[in-house]
């Protein structure tokens, strides 16, 4: 499955919204209610948490049914209530994976919690339970053709997208201790968060040892 792997801290946060929000052919799907969705064009921040992305122009979306074969949501635009949800609630389910959806994770706070949140939070992130900052990777995730050919629109934009971020970002590439070599796909740091990184801050990125970090490729705008 194609993803990217960004590392994004809450100022770089601003420049991801700012050029999602200005991408007509994206919309983002926000919760309205229990089961209830909706797509909307924009939204006015990006918290830490999970955001779905439809590529209008891929088509519509499927609306599962229970028994029945799955029937197209008439109108994202105007909201929709699930018939059947996935595994996890905080996310609109168009089955194992759907070519016109584009998932975002993201992980912005490095701050450890104060006893307060410790106290207070019922949902909290163990990354964060340590005494030190720690930068954790977000991730773009698209299904591609894995389940239906994804139509060539959504293609060219995930394309785009890289390209984007190529521009934007500091290129990491993983180091793999046990074959000692670089790998040849990427990591990607954004201005702020490769300031953090460069001047000593700790970080999580799947176990890979970002050896190339104070080498890395490409410069942000």
């Amino acid at each position: 499955m194609p993803f990217l792997s960004l590392f994004v801290d809450e100022q770089d946060a601003e420049i991801l919204l700012r050029w999602l929000s200005e991408e007509k052919d994206i919309a983002f799907i926000v919760p309205t209610g229990p089961k209830q969705w909706k797509a909307v064009s924009c939204v006015s921040e990006l918290k830490d948490g999970n955001y779905s992305l439809w590529h209008v122009p891929s088509g519509p979306l499927p609306l599962l049914g229970t028994d029945n074969p799955s029937e197209i949501i008439a109108n994202p635009w105007s909201g929709w209530t699930e018939l059947v949800t996935g595994r996890e609630p905080s996310k609109p389910y168009f089955g194992p994976g759907h070519p016109a959806e584009i998932r975002l994770s993201l992980f912005t706070r490095h701050q450890p919690y104060s006893q307060q949140e410790r106290n207070e939070l019922t949902v909290l992130n163990g990354s964060l339970l340590g005494d030190k900052d720690l930068l954790m990777c977000s991730d773009f995730q698209w299904i591609s053709n894995r389940y239906q050919v994804a139509s060539q629109q959504t293609h060219q934009w995930w394309r785009r997208l890289k390209r984007w971020v190529a521009r934007k970002a500091f290129r990491l590439r993983p180091y793999s201790t046990a074959s000692d070599h670089f790998e040849r796909w990427s990591f990607w740091a954004f201005p702020s968060a490769y300031w953090k990184l460069k001047n000593g801050m700790e970080y999580y990125a799947r176990g890979w040892d970002l050896k190339e970090l104070h080498e890395a490729e490409g410069k942000a705008d």
